[in-house]
């Protein structure tokens, strides 16, 4: 970068000014909430940092450890040799997450809007959204760094660097099973070929390194592979937890055989909506990636069983994209983060919330209009007629 260049230019000077401002607010803000304990961390998070450490750090990833994959364990793995308290270095973790979100949101604003002021902001109200700061800060949880790479690979997409869109997409499948939320849309994106069919090699190849370190040390391939099945069955008592979705209103009931049908039907969902929109001809716009990516990081958790309250994380973030790109949006984001932060503040803050079928409701109303707002953009894109 060219220092006296940027001092020249006032926009980008004051831009930096602000981003560096609001970087050092941000950061303040997250140690206030350093110090706020919670089940999460007692039950799961410190104990398994605690094995680690005790079994010889890298060494003990020779076996199960938790029902996460070994990526965030390597986390922690090289946490216990760092002079940290077990949550003060687990926060920190997951809150430097967000500031890399915040700089791909910024570069996303900017490339579709072309204008940096909008994207300074888009930056710090990342930073200072209750949904992003409570998780990483105060909970200490990791939706942030899937959510991250999911970000990052909906950058490339647009920017159509293939290698590089699919390669995060697979580092956040590594870290969550959440990453799923969007694999209908991006498989959609693969037919249309707006993403290269040639080039999916990468995710298992990609997948593959991400464990191998683990493996190395002495676990299967095949226990790992199986994780994610295992975490299908492991919190079952309810087929809501303090969540806005369609099973809301049956919040701490579990009937397994309704749930079972409604994976089923989560995925017949996925698979109208990615037929209607492939059978259409167009041009597979930016807008429509980034409004594609909100409704199914949307209507994939709203229709699925056992979700919980952390689970619209995504979709916060790309209705937060869209905002502000756009302020028509805005409506949108405010929707989502009061169904969002509703949600967490049951378990994180010991809220009580008896409001659930509102709240699901305005979900539906967010998923029709973004499903509208597909239409539109594909309906003023350009025809095209499909390649044979």
């Amino acid at each position: 970068m060219n220092i006296q260049k940027v001092l020249n230019d006032r926009e980008k000077l004051s831009c930096l000014v602000f981003m560096a401002v609001i970087t050092l607010v941000a950061i303040a803000a997250r140690i206030y909430l350093y110090p706020l304990s919670n089940g999460d961390q007692t039950t799961f998070l410190i104990p398994w940092f605690e094995h680690i450490k005790e079994n010889g750090g890298f060494l003990a990833l020779n076996e199960r450890i938790g029902d996460y994959t070994p990526p965030y364990y390597y986390i922690m793995a090289i946490l216990t040799y760092l002079p940290f308290e077990p949550m003060t270095g687990i926060k920190t973790v997951s809150c430097i997450f967000d500031f890399i979100m915040a700089v791909y949101v910024f570069k996303i604003v900017k490339y579709m809007t072309d204008d940096s002021i909008k994207a300074a902001i888009a930056y710090g109200c990342i930073l200072f959204l209750p949904t992003v700061f409570l998780n990483s800060a105060a909970w200490g949880q990791c939706d942030g760094i899937y959510v991250t790479f999911i970000v990052m690979s909906i950058y490339y997409i647009l920017k159509r660097n293939d290698y590089k869109a699919i390669i995060f997409y697979t580092i956040a499948f590594c870290f969550k099973l959440q990453a799923i939320f969007v694999a209908p849309f991006l498989l959609l994106l693969l037919m249309n070929k707006r993403v290269s069919v040639k080039k999916i090699w990468v995710f298992p190849v990609v997948y593959i390194i991400a464990m191998l370190p683990a493996v190395i040390v002495g676990d299967s391939l095949i226990r790992i592979i199986g994780i994610y099945i295992g975490q299908t069955g492991t919190y079952t008592s309810g087929l809501a937890y303090s969540t806005a979705t369609i099973y809301s209103f049956l919040n701490g009931v579990n009937i397994p055989e309704l749930a079972s049908a409604g994976v089923m039907v989560a995925g017949a969902a996925s698979l109208i909506l990615m037929f209607y929109f492939y059978s259409k001809k167009y041009e597979v716009t930016d807008e429509f990636v980034i409004t594609g990516a909100a409704l199914f990081s949307l209507i994939v958790p709203f229709l699925l069983p056992y979700m919980h309250e952390r689970y619209y994380y995504m979709a916060v973030i790309f209705t937060a994209i869209l905002a502000f790109i756009s302020k028509k949006n805005l409506w949108r984001l405010i929707v989502m983060e009061i169904v969002s932060v509703m949600g967490m503040s049951v378990f994180l803050l010991k809220n009580s919330v008896n409001n659930w079928f509102l709240l699901s409701v305005a979900a539906v109303v967010v998923i029709y209009s973004l499903f509208t707002e597909c239409n539109k953009i594909i309906n003023s894109s350009k025809i095209k007629e499909r390649e044979k």
